[in-house]
């Protein structure tokens, strides 16, 4: 049981940390060049893995009877302590914030993406609008060097 909760809680640390981490890097791309490095990541990593192990641990080793149902069955049947109920809350609780801050990274990706497409939109619309004004110069400059050459 210990494995499982820990793999299930690292997958959701995990994909928190790459959530926001892309979100830093569209959000702040210079920012994020200068103050993240590679040894920096490497490090936040293990430190959360090592913290999500020992957080992992209290029913384990206050509980260490887990009663698995027939194979086909996707439930554990933990006996029902105050430890286990308590850690049980917590987990579920800690992987809802985590799922609403993930949520929140990829708001705010959209939404840098749906401003920037907007801008880039906007400024093809000024560019083609430009390009358009030169077009008329120029017919115009033709016109009055045609009619000039005329008289």
């Amino acid at each position: 049981a210990y494995f499982s909760v820990l793999s299930c809680n690292l997958s959701y640390i995990t994909l928190t940390v790459i959530s926001t981490d892309a979100c830093w890097a569209i959000s702040r791309p210079l920012q994020y060049r200068s103050n993240v490095t590679k040894r920096q990541i490497g490090m936040a990593l293990v430190v959360l893995y090592v913290v999500m192990g020992v957080l992992c641990l209290p029913p384990s080793v206050y509980n260490p009877t887990v009663h698995f149902p027939p194979i086909f069955s996707c439930v554990i049947n933990l006996s029902p302590s105050k430890l286990n109920q308590t850690f049980v809350i917590s987990q579920h609780v800690l992987r809802l914030a985590l799922l609403i801050v993930i949520m929140i990274c990829y708001a705010i990706i959209v939404r840098i993406i749906r401003k920037t497409r907007t801008n880039r939109r906007l400024h093809m619309a000024k560019q083609k609008k430009r390009e358009l004004t030169t077009v008329r110069a120029a017919v115009t400059m033709l016109v009055v060097v045609v009619v000039f050459a005329l008289s």
